[in-house]
């Protein structure tokens, strides 16, 4: 069972990034050394990277507001799977890139 207050840590960090930044804040000061909390803030951290990727890459090539719009829109849907799946204390990779995620951001502990 997680406690309740690494959950609490971990819904923080989907919100994004002053969220992530706070969780993160905590973990590092100690009041949270679970790793549901280091895997929630992992996958959170890819979803952060990821959107400005692709922010970065529809500003340099096509300047369309549909697409980043659909962008925005995707990333509220993939930050809510995260968060759903912290308050039923589930450690799931986000659909996609999540496995990626957690090799990649190994460095979050």
């Amino acid at each position: 069972m997680t406690p309740e207050y690494a959950k609490d840590i971990s819904t923080a960090a989907y919100i994004l990034p002053v969220g992530w930044v706070v969780a993160y804040a905590v973990r590092m000061v100690g009041a949270d050394a679970s790793e549901f909390t280091a895997f929630h803030l992992r996958q959170a951290f890819g979803l952060s990277v990821f959107e400005i990727l692709c922010y970065v890459l529809l500003w340099r090539g096509v300047d369309n507001a549909v697409l980043n719009s659909a962008l925005t829109v995707l990333v509220f849907i993939l930050s809510f799977v995260g968060v759903r799946g912290v308050r039923k204390g589930l450690m799931r990779y986000q659909p996609l890139l999540g496995r990626q995620f957690d090799s990649w951001f190994s460095f979050i502990k």
